[in-house]
């Protein structure tokens, strides 16, 4: 009887980790996904910047938001903003090849040609 207890309470925290760690998402995290399309990038890039700061449950939707608020700076020509959130999307979900085809875009934006071309080799092998 005391080993089905101890098994019963590894699962429920087990599954505790899982349901926190996917679906985490706090009221402005809510709100920005919910406004993704907008094109208020200035108003996106602070809704994006609070729900980093607000926290979020896991590293792939934090590089959906670094990505997002990337190519909101993308939109207002600020490359270098851009191609830093773009580099932390990579960095925190390298399977997404989203995230290489923007920073193909950014890198083509600096002039920057050879690392866009890498990047949108890397996003053909993402497929």
């Amino acid at each position: 009887m005391n080993k089905i207890y101890a098994i019963t309470i590894i699962s429920i925290a087990f599954s505790t980790i899982l349901i926190d760690s996917s679906f985490a998402a706090g009221p402005i995290c809510t709100e920005a996904f919910k406004n993704k399309d907008s094109n208020d990038d200035i108003m996106m890039i602070e809704m994006y910047t609070k729900c980093i700061s607000e926290g979020l449950g896991c590293n792939y939707q934090y590089a959906v938001v670094y990505h997002n608020r990337g190519m909101n700076y993308y939109h207002l020509s600020r490359y270098g903003e851009a191609l830093t959130d773009l580099n932390k999307s990579v960095q925190l979900y390298p399977k997404e090849k989203n995230f290489y085809v923007s920073r193909a875009k950014i890198y083509r934006a600096l002039g920057r040609t050879k690392e866009a071309d890498a990047d949108e080799k890397m996003a053909k092998k993402q497929q």
